[in-house]
């Protein structure tokens, strides 16, 4: 068998040449300024055309590799058109040791593969190659990595704060800490950190903990006005865990005060029938009320107009069913008392105010060809400006 040399310069070797067929074949993806191959691989099919699919670029975890296609992207050139099938009509197992035999020939440092290729992934050689700071993958140095284990399981300090010291994710911390990487290095105390090293706990002892945590956090969620995130902070867990309601399924677990709280304590529950009874209203009035959802707005204290309109429209509280409120009573406005009030405000409002037609039309649900004839007098001259309460 004649195996290919580390240079590729030949065109028909650079002209993607794809065949759909079941047999195996050899592949490289090369380097357009150069004509160098950044990549080996085997496949059958179309797997060449692959590694340049939006998809499979942005799920790929040899970041490497995906790099390297984007800066040929960015450059101008078009990565696919840049390929070469080194030998065709192969069994798995004979392209499995060309594969391997390539990448050796050409050195897995000239590459961005992450393995040496062949069958079974990565081999034992391999993995000492590419473990921990040597991957190309990795985004700590051994002793950034052995210094997050120590912090982990040594302080109290919360998985973001350490991320961030790091410049790393928390999920890349959670891994270390849950023991999914990095397990080949030693936990070493990083030489910044002055506080004092938490006592490790039996396993009993962090079931009570864990119990006390749970505790202190429905107190806290059903007694303060403390948000998620602060809660969360506090006790060094995600927000999205404190957002679930986990915590009120947790039976025979009952609520306490932690020792460390001293703010107001309020009736959450009250709170939260106030907050229903107030919603209930305002979908009773946006659909039964002659009020504007300013009006409304106003009355209830809401952020804007637009608030108003996201409940009556179940955008936002869709559970909540409209109740009449005690204090509304009708108007006793007529309908003709009301069109004359309005056309007098739109007259005042086009005469005096710096609010454009649109904006006068989309108020009062009319046409700005309305709002400017009744500005210009071109119907009800008889009606005197006035502006609006």
């Amino acid at each position: 068998m004649n195996y290919p040399t580390k240079s590729f310069s030949r065109p028909h070797e650079l002209t993607p040449n794809i065949y759909i067929m079941s047999s195996h074949y050899v592949y490289a993806l090369i380097d357009p300024k150069n004509l160098e191959p950044y990549y080996i691989g085997k496949g059958v099919n179309h797997r060449i055309q692959e590694h340049f699919q939006p998809n499979k670029l942005k799920t790929c975890n040899n970041h490497h590799k995906v790099n390297k296609i984007r800066q040929i992207q960015n450059e101008g050139y078009e990565p696919k058109k840049y390929t070469a099938k080194l030998q065709k009509e192969l069994t798995k197992e004979k392209a499995f040791e060309l594969e391997k035999f390539i990448i050796s020939e050409l050195g897995l440092e000239n590459l961005t593969n992450i393995h040496e290729g062949g069958n079974g992934g990565i081999r034992e050689t391999a993995k000492e190659k590419i473990t921990g700071q040597n991957s190309k993958v990795s985004k700590l140095q051994n002793q950034e990595a052995s210094e997050t284990k120590w912090l982990v399981n040594n302080t109290d300090i919360p998985l973001k704060e350490i991320a961030n010291k790091y410049s790393i994710s928390s999920s890349v911390v959670g891994h270390i800490r849950g023991g999914r990487t990095w397990r080949h290095v030693e936990e070493t105390k990083p030489e910044w950190y002055e506080g004092k090293k938490k006592k490790r706990l039996t396993p009993d002892k962090k079931k009570r903990e864990r119990k006390n945590r749970v505790s202190e956090i429905k107190w806290l969620i059903s007694n303060t006005e403390m948000t998620y995130k602060e809660i969360a902070n506090r006790y060094g867990v995600h927000e999205n865990t404190i957002k679930k309601d986990v915590w009120e399924r947790i039976d025979g677990i009952k609520a306490s005060k932690p020792d460390w709280y001293n703010g107001p304590i309020v009736n959450v529950e009250k709170q939260k029938k106030e907050k229903k009874r107030r919603v209930a209203e305002i979908k009773w009035l946006r659909k039964n009320a002659e009020m504007y959802d300013r009006e409304i707005a106003e009355r209830y204290s809401l952020n804007g107009k637009g608030r108003v309109s996201d409940l009556a429209n179940g955008r936002v509280k869709k559970h909540v069913d409209p109740k009449k409120p005690k204090w509304y009573e009708k108007s006793t406005e007529t309908e003709k008392e009301k069109e004359r009030r309005e056309i007098a405000e739109i007259k005042w409002l086009a005469q005096n105010s710096d609010l454009n037609y649109k904006k006068i039309a989309k108020k009062y649900d009319v046409s700005e060809a309305t709002v400017g004839n009744i500005k210009r007098e071109y119907t009800r001259k008889n009606i005197s400006p006035r502006k609006p309460k």
